[in-house]
């Protein structure tokens, strides 16, 4: 925590638990995703009311990552107002390996990478993030997470977010089918501890 008045608190303007945290810190408080911050308005990453890029440019998928995008430049605009060098950075940057991170196009079929992705809200950004109809292999190592708000979610957005089918894998696999029959959702696969990811496809 910022424990000085001239320390600098960025923070996320449209999350209540964000605000409630910064607010018990002296530091000079700037939001971002809201004004006085960096912001996503007609299309464009703006901050200081000018346009940086086009919200098509950004290479990484997802409104999540857009909101990273501007954490990033509200922070890097305290040390440089240097727009070029922005633009450059947010229109290249594709992200970091394992974090839907684009694999390759096979037979009309893109794959999707997001193995870094451990926790299951990763798992609905990505659902969220990635457009058309996808199969999506979800599982893994036992957290001990709850899992039942995923399984909600999944029942009740899967056809919006043109969900065909889950591949449940390790540990997590049996936990995750009950969860989902739970909600009355079938689409799914229960491969338990597969060994080796090249029998999926």
């Amino acid at each position: 925590m910022m424990k000085k008045p001239s320390d600098v608190a960025i923070f996320y303007g449209k999350n209540e638990n964000s605000k409630k945290i910064v607010s018990a810190s002296p530091a000079r408080k700037i939001a971002y995703y809201l004004l006085p911050g960096a912001v996503v308005e007609d299309n464009q990453v703006k901050i200081d009311g000018k346009e940086v890029c086009k919200t098509s440019e950004v290479k990484l998928l997802g409104e999540h990552n857009l909101q990273n995008v501007c954490a990033a430049l509200t922070a890097y605009w305290q040390v440089s107002q240097n727009i070029e060098a922005a633009r450059q950075v947010i229109t290249t940057f594709t992200g970091l390996p394992h974090r839907l991170e684009f694999v390759r196009e096979l037979n009309g079929v893109k794959y999707y990478n997001d193995s870094f992705g451990t926790v299951l809200e990763s798992s609905i950004a990505a659902m969220q993030s990635i457009k058309g109809p996808k199969i999506m292999i979800v599982g893994g190592s036992d957290r001990y997470i709850e899992v039942s708000h995923f399984a909600k979610f999944v029942n009740q957005n899967s056809r919006d977010l043109q969900v065909e089918s889950l591949i449940l894998i390790g540990l997590t696999a049996d936990k995750l089918q009950n969860a989902l029959e739970a909600e009355s959702f079938k689409a799914f696969i229960n491969l338990g501890e597969i060994k080796d990811m090249r029998m999926i496809v």
